[in-house]
């Protein structure tokens, strides 16, 4: 694998990446790194391609220290201050263990990784390959959304490899998948909401349809959910340091003191119809400060992957959101 790309992607993490074994000397570092990468990539590329293409390496490489970044650093963050060896780390999760929450990743990022970026890349015998691994697993899903999609598979599964893929379309979801969890998590929810807003198959069954019913998080998945409200969580306290202190304000009354919208207004001294503006506008500023939060931290993927998660578990959302506002109303207290 060429180095060039790997020196860049590597070092605007030089700082803490130099404090980690192995990592001294820079450039002995970063051919430990770039050799990794490589026997990685031969043990996982070899099933599902029938050769590498020029340029690919670093096409699946960048995906791949992207994924390997976020739990090398998640291990030296969980060590406090002790150095966390990147070959170890590398174990660790290819064993499908993670270093937050309960630990479990639900399968091997690092091969997902890899599959994913050659489905992206329209391998055939990628895509063979996901469909035996899914097929049924997503069928399964798709009963606990509604039982004609279980029954009717050839109506939805073509769509859904498009909509993964990109084959039909500039770009496909798979490109969102970034290794945090493994695959079936990741899957698991990407599945729920493309069904639920699918139209149900034609025909009728025999048995009525149950109503949806929300999966019960599996521990492997609920620390993926664990992860994402703490990554979500530092988008809104990034974005409420930079709120006007006026909206600020709304968004306390409203989530913090639980107020209702005819109580903000009176606070106001203003009318509820301006009092529902102010909120509106003061959800929207907000917003917009985390998005350009989320891309100054080159998380853009993350904010829509974890905004994605947490709406469909409004609770969630508002946990995330209360917990950043009382932060910040305690801060303004204190001085």
């Amino acid at each position: 694998m060429g180095g060039e790309w790997l020196c860049e992607a590597l070092d605007p993490d030089r700082d803490w990446l130099g404090c980690q074994p192995r990592m001294n000397p820079w450039p002995d570092g970063c051919a430990m790194v770039r050799l990794q990468l490589d026997d990685w990539l031969a043990e996982y590329t070899w099933p599902l391609l029938e050769r590498m293409q020029l340029g690919d390496h670093s096409a699946y490489g960048t995906r791949l220290w992207g994924c390997w970044r976020h739990h090398w650093r998640q291990a030296a963050k969980k060590a406090a201050g002790r150095a966390a060896d990147g070959q170890q780390v590398g174990a660790r999760i290819r064993a499908g263990r993670g270093y937050s929450g309960g630990g479990q990743l639900g399968g091997d990022p690092l091969a997902d990784i890899v599959l994913t970026t050659a489905m992206l890349k329209h391998e055939r015998r990628a895509i063979d390959e996901f469909q035996e691994q899914y097929f049924q697993y997503a069928q399964r899903i798709a009963g606990r959304v509604d039982k004609r999609f279980a029954a009717a598979p050839d109506e939805w599964w073509n769509e859904l490899l498009d909509f993964l893929g990109g084959y039909s379309r500039q770009h496909g979801k798979l490109e969102k998948f970034d290794g945090r969890s493994a695959l079936p998590i990741w899957l698991r929810i990407v599945v729920w909401n493309f069904l639920r807003r699918r139209p149900l198959p034609r025909g009728e069954i025999e048995t009525p349809p149950e109503p949806p019913e929300k999966p019960t998080p599996e521990p492997s998945e609920q620390v993926a959910i664990d992860e994402c409200k703490e990554l979500f969580g530092q988008f809104v306290r990034a974005a409420l340091s930079e709120l006007p202190d006026r909206e600020r304000l709304v968004l306390c009354l409203l989530h913090v003191d639980r107020l209702k919208l005819k109580d903000v207004a009176r606070i106001l001294g203003v009318h509820p119809g301006n009092a529902a503006r102010r909120c509106e506008r003061a959800r929207n500023q907000l917003r917009e400060l985390m998005q350009q939060h989320a891309s100054i931290m080159q998380r853009g993927a993350s904010y829509e992957a974890c905004l994605e998660l947490l709406m469909e578990e409004p609770k969630d959302f508002a946990a995330v959101l209360y917990e950043a506002l009382e932060e910040d109303s305690r801060k303004e207290c204190a001085r």
